[in-house]
């Protein structure tokens, strides 16, 4: 029992360092520099808070969540505040020595590598820390309590770390890293939400969603151009984050008139046509080439009129 309290205890600071995260990163998105300084000194505080009064399994076995401090430095943070969080924890370990010093350094410095690992895998895959990444740091969280248990001096010191320490750290320590990770991607989810919104609301020349009310009283929403966004190569990510994509895939001649009327135009409740460089077609008239009138034969069409008799060919402008 002790041990839990202690843990709960260690781990509490881990939990308020992260909301302290959820309420100062918002601040820092035009400061990406001050982004990792901070992030390290955030959860510097919260692991030295930690490691101040752990709980001593032995005489020189300290049990407390350092290393989940140290994890999620480099999924929120990057490899700089990974650095400046798992160097002053490990010297301050080291300083306080005991047979448990080897495997204390260790564990910091395996949490480190995952929580590194963590995020170039999230950056490799164009994002930030997300929801599908939580489980991976509960796994490198409850993984890093392993291998540092053999470095101790013997087997005996082992058999007891693995029955009386092992299973309740590992528990706490992968609901740590879980919740906290969980408390920072939910605050980071609610702001992309929040920006494409604004986006939208701010500079979208028309609507992108169709809502839909179905028999039973649900309502769901339909990306409206589920189509175009094919042909235009363009993704519905790309549409929510900057609306303007649209306008970057019409014809240059199309541009300046949709820039001067959507504006009267959405007022009065009337359409735009957005034509776009594969969407139109070549009329060709049988007559005018008999005639030999090559500039009459065959003329672009935008879709927008009647097509007169002859053959109609697509082909890519």
């Amino acid at each position: 029992m002790p041990l839990i309290v202690d843990l709960i205890k260690s781990l509490s600071f881990v939990l308020l360092a992260a909301l302290a995260l959820t309420i100062i990163l918002p601040r820092l998105d035009h400061h990406p520099l001050l982004r990792p300084l901070v992030v390290a000194a955030v959860l510097v505080a919260a692991g030295f808070c930690g490691m101040v009064a752990p709980f001593m399994l032995a005489p020189g076995i300290a049990i407390d969540s350092r290393n989940v401090v140290v994890l999620l430095a480099g999924p929120v943070g990057g490899i700089l505040a990974t650095i400046l969080v798992a160097v002053p924890l490990a010297l301050f370990r080291y300083a306080n020595g005991g047979i448990g010093m080897p495997m204390g350094i260790l564990g910091i410095g395996l949490s480190a590598l995952f929580g590194i690992a963590i995020r170039l895998h999230a950056k490799r895959r164009g994002r930030e820390l997300a929801f599908q990444d939580v489980w991976l740091l509960a796994l490198a969280a409850g993984f890093v309590l392993l291998p540092p248990v053999l470095m101790l001096p013997n087997w005996e010191m082992v058999r007891s770390v693995l029955v009386n320490a092992l299973p309740i750290t590992l528990l706490v320590n992968v609901t740590g890293a879980a919740l906290a990770g969980l408390m920072i991607v939910a605050e980071a989810e609610r702001r992309e939400t929040a920006y494409r919104l604004k986006t939208l609301i701010q500079r979208a020349p028309g609507t992108l969603y169709q809502r839909i009310v179905h028999i039973d009283g649900s309502t769901s929403y339909h990306f409206a151009s589920f189509a175009i966004d094919g042909v235009l190569d363009v993704t519905k990510e790309e549409v929510e984050r900057d609306p303007e994509t649209w306008i970057g895939k019409m014809l240059p001649e199309d541009r300046a008139p949709l820039r001067s009327r959507k504006g009267g135009s959405c007022r009065s409740g009337g359409y735009l046509a957005l034509r776009g460089p594969l969407s139109r077609t070549r009329r060709c008239d049988r007559l005018a080439a008999q005639r030999g009138d090559h500039a009459q034969a065959c003329r672009w069409d935008d879709g927008l009129g009647r097509h007169s008799p002859g053959y109609h060919r697509r082909e890519d402008a």
